[in-house]
């Protein structure tokens, strides 16, 4: 993965801390994209990812009002093995709420009500 030779190259230490640094530069410019690209390869690697990458591509996706993204990652966080909590859900609803779908803001509103 580019990223990960990227920080081999400039003797950035592969650690979770660093990544979540790069997840947050995602979150701030609205890359949701390279968020979640990011995300899927430290799933499949170490460091693995933790609730802060979870947020921080939550973050990402909401910021860009990529709602179906949201709801993508949402649907895998049990893969990570990870929690959904309620900053995760929230992320979710502002995603599609900036993208004005509100049939599933309220879907899940209601949903988070139950977990």
């Amino acid at each position: 993965m580019y990223f990960f030779g990227a920080m081999r190259d400039f003797d950035v230490p592969k650690s979770v801390d660093a990544c979540n640094s790069l997840m947050l530069a995602f979150a701030n410019g609205s890359q949701w994209a390279r968020a979640l690209f990011f995300l899927a390869g430290m799933a499949l690697s170490e460091p693995r990812p933790d609730q802060t990458t979870l947020e921080m591509a939550m973050t990402a996706c909401m910021r860009a009002a990529a709602w179906e993204a949201a709801l993508a990652v949402l649907g895998s966080v049990a893969a990570f093995g990870l929690a959904v909590d309620s900053k995760v859900y929230n992320r979710a609803v502002g995603a599609c709420w900036k993208a004005g779908n509100w049939e599933r803001v309220l879907a899940l509103t209601s949903e988070m009500r139950f977990r």
